[in-house]
Protein backbone atom coordinates (compact mmCIF):
# COMPACT_ATOMS: atom_id res chain seq x y z
CA UNK A 1 0.00 0.00 0.00
CA UNK A 2 2.71 2.58 0.75
CA UNK A 3 4.51 1.31 -2.10
CA UNK A 4 1.51 1.92 -4.55
CA UNK A 5 1.28 5.57 -2.63
CA UNK A 6 4.95 6.38 -3.10
CA UNK A 7 4.80 5.55 -6.86
CA UNK A 8 1.87 8.02 -7.56
CA UNK A 9 3.48 10.61 -5.86
CA UNK A 10 6.63 9.94 -7.95
CA UNK A 11 4.34 9.88 -11.34
CA UNK A 12 2.84 13.07 -10.11
CA UNK A 13 6.09 14.92 -9.46
CA UNK A 14 7.65 13.64 -12.85
CA UNK A 15 4.45 14.81 -14.32
CA UNK A 16 4.45 18.53 -12.66
CA UNK A 17 8.43 18.36 -13.53
CA UNK A 18 7.76 17.96 -17.70
CA UNK A 19 4.84 20.59 -17.40
CA UNK A 20 7.11 23.08 -15.59
CA UNK A 21 9.77 22.50 -17.85
CA UNK A 22 7.14 22.72 -21.57
CA UNK A 23 6.18 26.19 -19.91
CA UNK A 24 9.93 27.22 -19.66
CA UNK A 25 10.83 26.51 -22.92
CA UNK A 26 7.70 28.33 -24.11
CA UNK A 27 8.72 31.34 -21.80
CA UNK A 28 12.55 31.26 -23.86
CA UNK A 29 11.06 30.94 -27.07
CA UNK A 30 8.18 33.22 -26.97
CA UNK A 31 9.30 36.14 -24.66
CA UNK A 32 6.34 38.63 -26.03
CA UNK A 33 3.72 36.57 -25.60
CA UNK A 34 4.84 35.89 -21.72
CA UNK A 35 5.93 39.46 -21.15
CA UNK A 36 2.24 41.29 -22.52
CA UNK A 37 0.62 38.73 -20.40
CA UNK A 38 2.23 39.36 -17.12
CA UNK A 39 2.15 43.34 -17.72
CA UNK A 40 -1.51 42.92 -18.70
CA UNK A 41 -1.87 41.09 -15.31
CA UNK A 42 -0.02 44.12 -13.47
CA UNK A 43 -2.38 46.09 -14.73
CA UNK A 44 -5.39 44.45 -13.23
CA UNK A 45 -3.71 44.29 -9.84
CA UNK A 46 -2.79 47.53 -9.76
CA UNK A 47 -6.08 48.78 -11.28
CA UNK A 48 -8.59 46.61 -9.71
CA UNK A 49 -7.17 44.22 -7.00
CA UNK A 50 -5.06 45.77 -4.70
CA UNK A 51 -7.59 49.13 -4.02
CA UNK A 52 -10.69 46.65 -4.54
CA UNK A 53 -9.00 43.92 -1.60
CA UNK A 54 -6.54 45.44 0.25
CA UNK A 55 -8.58 47.95 2.07
CA UNK A 56 -11.00 45.40 3.33
CA UNK A 57 -8.36 43.02 4.24
CA UNK A 58 -6.92 45.34 6.61
CA UNK A 59 -10.46 46.25 7.77
CA UNK A 60 -11.77 42.84 8.42
CA UNK A 61 -8.68 41.83 10.09
CA UNK A 62 -8.59 44.96 12.40
CA UNK A 63 -12.86 43.92 13.16
CA UNK A 64 -11.76 40.37 14.02
CA UNK A 65 -8.96 42.17 16.58
CA UNK A 66 -11.07 44.24 17.86
CA UNK A 67 -14.15 41.96 18.62
CA UNK A 68 -16.75 42.47 16.10
CA UNK A 69 -17.14 38.67 15.79
CA UNK A 70 -18.52 38.85 19.74
CA UNK A 71 -20.75 41.64 18.58
CA UNK A 72 -22.40 39.77 15.71
CA UNK A 73 -22.03 36.85 17.67
CA UNK A 74 -24.56 38.28 20.74
CA UNK A 75 -26.54 39.76 17.87
CA UNK A 76 -27.65 37.36 15.28
CA UNK A 77 -25.56 34.28 17.43
CA UNK A 78 -29.04 31.87 17.33
CA UNK A 79 -29.46 31.84 13.82
CA UNK A 80 -25.63 30.79 12.79
CA UNK A 81 -26.64 27.77 14.84
CA UNK A 82 -30.00 25.91 13.47
CA UNK A 83 -29.27 27.47 9.81
CA UNK A 84 -25.71 26.36 9.78
CA UNK A 85 -24.63 24.90 13.17
CA UNK A 86 -21.85 27.19 13.75
CA UNK A 87 -21.49 29.48 16.63
CA UNK A 88 -22.41 33.47 16.07
CA UNK A 89 -18.63 34.67 15.31
CA UNK A 90 -18.90 32.82 12.38
CA UNK A 91 -21.68 35.42 10.88
CA UNK A 92 -18.76 38.02 10.70
CA UNK A 93 -16.83 35.72 8.11
CA UNK A 94 -20.14 35.58 6.20
CA UNK A 95 -21.02 38.96 6.00
CA UNK A 96 -17.47 40.00 5.20
CA UNK A 97 -17.41 37.26 2.52
CA UNK A 98 -20.12 38.62 0.29
CA UNK A 99 -19.03 42.03 0.83
CA UNK A 100 -15.26 41.90 0.04
CA UNK A 101 -14.88 39.03 -2.11
CA UNK A 102 -12.52 36.44 -2.54
CA UNK A 103 -10.65 35.52 -0.73
CA UNK A 104 -11.88 37.66 2.72
CA UNK A 105 -14.28 34.98 3.42
CA UNK A 106 -11.45 32.16 3.97
CA UNK A 107 -9.13 34.13 5.47
CA UNK A 108 -11.84 35.34 8.37
CA UNK A 109 -12.69 32.14 8.60
CA UNK A 110 -8.91 31.60 9.35
CA UNK A 111 -8.88 33.97 12.11
CA UNK A 112 -11.70 33.43 14.04
CA UNK A 113 -10.15 29.85 14.30
CA UNK A 114 -7.01 31.26 15.26
CA UNK A 115 -8.38 33.18 17.99
CA UNK A 116 -10.16 30.58 19.35
CA UNK A 117 -13.49 31.91 18.10
CA UNK A 118 -14.59 29.17 16.58
CA UNK A 119 -13.69 25.17 16.71
CA UNK A 120 -12.11 23.00 13.79
CA UNK A 121 -15.56 21.60 12.83
CA UNK A 122 -16.75 25.01 12.76
CA UNK A 123 -14.11 26.74 11.05
CA UNK A 124 -14.56 23.94 7.77
CA UNK A 125 -17.82 24.75 7.93
CA UNK A 126 -17.35 28.21 7.28
CA UNK A 127 -14.88 27.42 4.74
CA UNK A 128 -17.80 26.25 2.44
CA UNK A 129 -19.55 28.45 2.01
CA UNK A 130 -18.32 31.98 3.18
CA UNK A 131 -15.58 32.36 0.59
CA UNK A 132 -17.39 34.48 -2.33
CA UNK A 133 -17.08 37.05 -4.75
CA UNK A 134 -18.14 40.67 -3.73
CA UNK A 135 -20.43 43.31 -5.13
CA UNK A 136 -17.64 45.17 -6.74
CA UNK A 137 -16.87 42.90 -9.23
CA UNK A 138 -20.46 40.93 -9.80
CA UNK A 139 -22.50 44.87 -9.52
CA UNK A 140 -19.32 46.33 -11.06
CA UNK A 141 -17.39 44.46 -13.58
CA UNK A 142 -19.78 42.22 -14.70
CA UNK A 143 -22.22 44.95 -15.38
CA UNK A 144 -19.64 46.71 -17.97
CA UNK A 145 -18.83 43.40 -19.34
CA UNK A 146 -22.22 42.71 -20.34
CA UNK A 147 -24.23 46.31 -20.66
CA UNK A 148 -26.20 45.24 -18.32
CA UNK A 149 -27.62 45.88 -14.80
CA UNK A 150 -30.05 43.00 -14.62
CA UNK A 151 -27.14 40.88 -15.17
CA UNK A 152 -25.19 41.68 -12.26
CA UNK A 153 -28.42 41.98 -10.09
CA UNK A 154 -29.61 38.33 -10.94
CA UNK A 155 -25.59 36.82 -10.55
CA UNK A 156 -24.70 38.71 -6.98
CA UNK A 157 -28.47 37.18 -5.58
CA UNK A 158 -27.76 33.73 -7.09
CA UNK A 159 -24.84 34.04 -5.71
CA UNK A 160 -25.68 35.03 -1.46
CA UNK A 161 -28.54 32.60 -2.25
CA UNK A 162 -26.13 29.51 -3.60
CA UNK A 163 -24.10 30.03 -0.45
CA UNK A 164 -26.59 30.11 2.22
CA UNK A 165 -27.82 26.64 0.74
CA UNK A 166 -24.15 25.22 0.75
CA UNK A 167 -23.97 26.62 4.44
CA UNK A 168 -27.29 25.00 5.19
CA UNK A 169 -26.17 21.80 3.58
CA UNK A 170 -22.81 21.81 5.50
CA UNK A 171 -24.55 21.76 9.24
CA UNK A 172 -24.36 18.33 8.86
CA UNK A 173 -20.63 18.04 8.11
CA UNK A 174 -19.56 16.28 11.12
CA UNK A 175 -22.69 16.06 13.26
CA UNK A 176 -21.56 14.41 16.02
CA UNK A 177 -19.58 16.74 16.59
CA UNK A 178 -20.36 19.56 19.71
CA UNK A 179 -20.61 23.34 18.39
CA UNK A 180 -19.55 24.97 21.34
CA UNK A 181 -20.63 28.88 21.57
CA UNK A 182 -17.44 31.52 22.54
CA UNK A 183 -17.11 34.50 24.21
CA UNK A 184 -13.83 35.55 24.25
CA UNK A 185 -14.09 38.89 25.85
CA UNK A 186 -11.11 40.47 23.32
CA UNK A 187 -11.24 43.75 25.53
CA UNK A 188 -9.73 42.03 28.04
CA UNK A 189 -6.54 41.29 25.71
CA UNK A 190 -4.30 44.17 26.78
CA UNK A 191 -2.54 44.71 23.54
CA UNK A 192 -1.82 48.55 21.83
CA UNK A 193 -4.13 49.24 19.07
CA UNK A 194 -0.80 50.21 17.22
CA UNK A 195 0.75 46.88 17.55
CA UNK A 196 -2.85 45.36 16.25
CA UNK A 197 -2.70 47.45 13.29
CA UNK A 198 0.74 47.05 12.71
CA UNK A 199 0.24 43.01 12.68
CA UNK A 200 -2.70 43.67 10.21
CA UNK A 201 -1.38 45.50 7.81
CA UNK A 202 2.08 42.94 7.45
CA UNK A 203 -0.36 39.93 7.10
CA UNK A 204 -2.70 42.19 4.89
CA UNK A 205 0.31 43.15 2.87
CA UNK A 206 1.36 39.74 2.98
CA UNK A 207 -2.01 38.48 1.19
CA UNK A 208 -2.48 40.77 -1.79
CA UNK A 209 1.13 40.00 -2.82
CA UNK A 210 -0.04 36.40 -3.16
CA UNK A 211 -2.93 37.28 -4.57
CA UNK A 212 -1.20 39.46 -7.12
CA UNK A 213 1.28 36.62 -7.74
CA UNK A 214 -1.37 34.50 -8.44
CA UNK A 215 -3.10 36.06 -10.60
CA UNK A 216 -0.45 36.89 -12.69
CA UNK A 217 1.07 33.46 -12.98
CA UNK A 218 -2.23 31.93 -14.02
CA UNK A 219 -3.05 34.77 -16.39
CA UNK A 220 0.22 33.53 -17.97
CA UNK A 221 -0.73 29.98 -18.23
CA UNK A 222 -4.31 31.03 -19.74
CA UNK A 223 -2.26 33.05 -22.46
CA UNK A 224 0.13 29.92 -23.26
CA UNK A 225 -2.48 27.53 -23.48
CA UNK A 226 -4.57 29.62 -25.48
CA UNK A 227 -1.03 30.41 -27.67
CA UNK A 228 -0.21 26.49 -28.09
CA UNK A 229 -3.51 24.93 -28.11
CA UNK A 230 -5.65 27.82 -30.11
CA UNK A 231 -8.24 27.57 -27.34
CA UNK A 232 -11.30 29.33 -29.01
CA UNK A 233 -15.31 28.89 -28.03
CA UNK A 234 -16.33 27.14 -24.77
CA UNK A 235 -13.00 25.37 -24.46
CA UNK A 236 -11.40 28.51 -23.88
CA UNK A 237 -13.82 29.61 -21.36
CA UNK A 238 -14.04 26.43 -19.73
CA UNK A 239 -10.04 26.67 -19.57
CA UNK A 240 -9.71 30.28 -18.45
CA UNK A 241 -12.66 29.72 -15.97
CA UNK A 242 -11.12 26.59 -14.03
CA UNK A 243 -7.90 28.60 -14.05
CA UNK A 244 -8.90 32.38 -13.19
CA UNK A 245 -12.35 33.70 -12.42
CA UNK A 246 -11.67 36.80 -14.14
CA UNK A 247 -9.82 35.81 -17.07
CA UNK A 248 -12.84 33.30 -17.30
CA UNK A 249 -16.03 35.61 -17.23
CA UNK A 250 -13.71 38.32 -19.89
CA UNK A 251 -13.48 35.12 -22.16
CA UNK A 252 -17.32 34.51 -21.87
CA UNK A 253 -18.72 38.19 -22.08
CA UNK A 254 -16.89 38.00 -25.73
CA UNK A 255 -18.58 34.52 -27.33
CA UNK A 256 -21.33 34.92 -29.78
CA UNK A 257 -24.09 33.31 -27.43
CA UNK A 258 -26.91 34.76 -26.13
CA UNK A 259 -26.72 37.36 -23.06
CA UNK A 260 -28.76 34.73 -20.81
CA UNK A 261 -26.46 31.69 -21.82
CA UNK A 262 -23.61 34.15 -20.57
CA UNK A 263 -24.82 34.80 -17.33
CA UNK A 264 -25.48 31.10 -16.48
CA UNK A 265 -21.83 30.28 -17.32
CA UNK A 266 -20.51 33.22 -15.50
CA UNK A 267 -21.98 31.75 -12.28
CA UNK A 268 -20.89 28.60 -12.66
CA UNK A 269 -17.43 30.65 -13.27
CA UNK A 270 -18.12 32.98 -10.08
CA UNK A 271 -19.42 29.67 -7.56
CA UNK A 272 -16.11 28.13 -8.19
CA UNK A 273 -14.22 30.69 -8.23
CA UNK A 274 -10.96 29.06 -10.30
CA UNK A 275 -7.92 27.39 -9.00
CA UNK A 276 -6.02 31.04 -8.45
CA UNK A 277 -8.36 31.24 -5.37
CA UNK A 278 -8.27 27.95 -4.44
CA UNK A 279 -4.06 28.21 -4.32
CA UNK A 280 -4.62 31.40 -2.38
CA UNK A 281 -6.52 29.47 0.25
CA UNK A 282 -4.55 26.86 0.32
CA UNK A 283 -1.91 28.96 1.58
CA UNK A 284 -3.96 30.47 3.88
CA UNK A 285 -4.63 26.97 5.32
CA UNK A 286 -0.76 25.66 5.02
CA UNK A 287 -0.68 27.78 8.32
CA UNK A 288 -3.44 25.59 10.24
CA UNK A 289 -5.01 22.10 10.51
CA UNK A 290 -7.81 22.91 8.92
CA UNK A 291 -8.70 20.37 6.00
CA UNK A 292 -9.15 21.82 2.82
CA UNK A 293 -11.83 18.98 2.29
CA UNK A 294 -15.08 20.98 2.50
CA UNK A 295 -13.68 24.07 0.91
CA UNK A 296 -13.53 22.46 -1.80
CA UNK A 297 -16.73 20.68 -1.86
CA UNK A 298 -18.31 23.59 -1.41
CA UNK A 299 -17.18 25.52 -4.34
CA UNK A 300 -18.44 22.63 -6.58
CA UNK A 301 -21.50 22.60 -4.54
CA UNK A 302 -21.64 26.72 -4.97
CA UNK A 303 -21.52 26.66 -8.61
CA UNK A 304 -23.90 24.19 -9.03
CA UNK A 305 -26.60 25.85 -7.08
CA UNK A 306 -25.81 29.16 -8.28
CA UNK A 307 -25.94 28.24 -11.78
CA UNK A 308 -30.00 26.57 -10.90
CA UNK A 309 -30.81 29.84 -8.98
CA UNK A 310 -29.72 31.86 -12.21
CA UNK A 311 -31.98 29.86 -14.61
CA UNK A 312 -34.58 29.67 -12.42
CA UNK A 313 -34.61 33.82 -11.57
CA UNK A 314 -34.15 34.31 -15.53
CA UNK A 315 -37.76 32.83 -15.90
CA UNK A 316 -39.15 35.74 -14.49
CA UNK A 317 -36.52 38.53 -15.02
CA UNK A 318 -36.08 39.74 -18.76
CA UNK A 319 -32.80 40.26 -19.20
CA UNK A 320 -33.39 42.81 -21.52
CA UNK A 321 -35.05 45.03 -18.97
CA UNK A 322 -32.85 47.34 -16.86
CA UNK A 323 -33.38 46.33 -12.71
CA UNK A 324 -33.01 50.14 -12.14
CA UNK A 325 -35.50 51.30 -14.93
CA UNK A 326 -34.73 54.42 -17.03
CA UNK A 327 -33.35 56.63 -14.20
CA UNK A 328 -30.14 55.36 -15.46
CA UNK A 329 -29.48 53.77 -18.74
CA UNK A 330 -26.50 52.06 -19.82
CA UNK A 331 -24.52 53.18 -22.57
CA UNK A 332 -21.26 51.20 -23.93
CA UNK A 333 -19.25 55.15 -24.40
CA UNK A 334 -19.90 55.81 -20.32
CA UNK A 335 -19.72 51.99 -19.35
CA UNK A 336 -16.99 53.30 -16.99
CA UNK A 337 -17.97 56.17 -15.58
CA UNK A 338 -21.86 54.64 -15.33
CA UNK A 339 -20.17 51.46 -13.42
CA UNK A 340 -17.62 53.60 -10.82
CA UNK A 341 -20.22 56.09 -9.90
CA UNK A 342 -23.31 53.83 -9.89
CA UNK A 343 -23.08 50.71 -9.64
CA UNK A 344 -20.37 50.37 -7.25
CA UNK A 345 -22.05 52.50 -5.10
CA UNK A 346 -25.78 51.07 -5.59
CA UNK A 347 -23.84 47.54 -4.82
CA UNK A 348 -22.94 48.72 -1.25
CA UNK A 349 -26.14 50.40 -0.64
CA UNK A 350 -28.10 47.38 -1.51
CA UNK A 351 -26.15 45.36 0.18
CA UNK A 352 -26.48 47.09 3.56
CA UNK A 353 -29.90 47.53 3.10
CA UNK A 354 -29.87 43.52 2.29
CA UNK A 355 -27.99 42.59 5.90
CA UNK A 356 -29.90 45.45 7.18
CA UNK A 357 -33.02 43.48 6.71
CA UNK A 358 -32.36 40.51 7.13
CA UNK A 359 -31.27 41.77 10.85
CA UNK A 360 -34.54 43.48 11.21
CA UNK A 361 -36.20 40.31 10.50
CA UNK A 362 -33.85 37.85 12.42
CA UNK A 363 -34.22 39.53 15.50
CA UNK A 364 -38.12 39.98 15.24
CA UNK A 365 -38.13 35.80 15.09
CA UNK A 366 -35.70 35.78 17.89
CA UNK A 367 -37.68 37.66 20.26
CA UNK A 368 -40.81 35.76 19.57
CA UNK A 369 -38.90 32.39 19.72
CA UNK A 370 -38.00 33.50 23.08
CA UNK A 371 -41.24 34.60 23.89
CA UNK A 372 -40.38 38.35 24.08
CA UNK A 373 -43.37 40.02 21.89
CA UNK A 374 -44.19 42.71 24.40
CA UNK A 375 -40.69 43.53 23.89
CA UNK A 376 -40.35 43.68 20.47
CA UNK A 377 -43.53 45.18 20.26
CA UNK A 378 -41.82 48.17 22.42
Amino acid sequence: MQKNHAYKIKIYKMFISVLLLSMITFFVLKPGVVISSAKNALILCFNTVIPSLFPFFVCSGLLIKLGFAQVLSKRIGFIMKPLFNVNGSGSSAFLLGIISGYPTGAITAVQLYENKLCNKTEAERLLAFCNNSGPIFILGALTCMYNSQTAGVVLYISHILAALTVGIIFRFYKKTSVVRDTHTDMSSIATPFATVFANVMKESLNTILLICASVVFFKVVIDTAVYVFNLQGYVLASVAGFTEFTSGINVIAGMNVSLSEKIVLSSVVLGFAGISVHFQVLNILSKTDLSAKPYFAGKLLHSVFSSLYVLIMLRFIPVGTPVFMNIFPMRTESCFVCTSVFVFGMGYILSGILFAFMLTVISYISCRLKGKRKHCEK
